[in-house]
């Protein structure tokens, strides 16, 4: 990996640079529309749908503070794709 980067560097490093910061960025951005809608649910409960914590995946309850750890989003990301795949192929 550390070659393929050097290499990168030598032949255009502000192309390189330039597409690891727009990576960063949308990245970034990415995470703050997720809080947000995230936050969105927090403070607003809908009484027509009848969530069943225990039947949901990380298990929380409508007045818990949600906190992704890492392996929270790889477990949230795994379920989604086996249900895409399960439903789709």
């Amino acid at each position: 990996m550390e070659s393929h980067i050097n290499f990168i560097l030598k032949r255009n490093p502000q192309d390189y640079i330039d597409d690891c910061r727009q990576n960063a960025q949308q990245q970034v951005a990415a995470y703050n529309s997720l809080a947000a809608a995230i936050g969105a649910t927090n403070q607003k409960t809908d009484k027509t749908i009848k969530y069943k914590p225990d039947k949901s995946i990380l298990k929380y309850n409508l007045d818990d503070v949600i906190k992704l750890s890492k392996d929270d989003f790889l477990h949230l990301a795994e379920t989604f794709f086996a249900d895409i795949e399960r439903k789709f192929l």
